[in-house]
This record gives C-alpha cells, structure tokens and sequence, in this order.
C-alpha cells in the first residue's frame, strides 16, 4: 500500500508538496508546483507558458512569496488533505474587496 500526503507541517511550519490546479474561479489556468519545503513554481498557461519561481513559507494563515527582491504576503488556508486556498495571487486593486483562488492536488 502507497500512501502520499499532500500537506505536512514541521516545526518550521506547513509545506507542501506536488502540483496543485486551480479550480476556482479559473479551472486550470494557474498550477503551482511545490518543489520543495521551500519552493513553490507557478505555471500560467495562455497563449504560452508563463513560468515564475518562489521561495515560499507558510505560516498562521499566511503564505509568504518570495522572487529576487519582491515579497507578497497573501491570506493560505488549507482545506482537506488535497486542497487550499489563497488571496488572488494577479495584482488587484486594493480598493476592491479581496478575492481569492482555490486548488486541488493534480492527478
């Protein structure tokens, strides 16, 4: 019997691993593949490939995203084994109210 889990937590907090689809509010638009405990890669597909790297931390219901010298700190919950969700990860106007995308372990 194999047994994978998609969500672990150490004493340095939650990680993740695996690729994870976004289901809402744009099914399979945006991936985020989680490399490592502390590395996370987003894959955009559109006309073409859009592909960013991050460090990552998760933490008190925040994940922190990292890339060179730019740092966002956007509202995580995880919601099963297989699935979380998270502040709207495109650039928003701050006076709109917040919005957010849900994922799901890809298969």
């Amino acid at each position: 019997m194999l047994v994978f889990t998609a969500c672990k937590k150490d004493k340095t907090g939650t990680f993740l691993s695996g690729r994870y689809a976004e289901v809402s509010p744009n099914a399979n638009l945006l991936y985020l593949n989680f490399i490592s405990s502390s590395v996370v890669e987003k894959l955009e597909y559109g006309f073409i490939l859009n592909r960013d790297t991050f460090q990552y931390v998760i933490n008190s219901g925040q994940i922190t995203l990292t890339q060179k010298n730019t740092t966002s700190i956007l509202e995580f919950t995880i919601l099963n084994d297989s699935s979380f969700r998270i502040e709207n990860l495109y650039a928003s106007i701050p006076e709109n109210p917040k919005t957010y995308m849900v994922f799901k372990k890809a298969r």
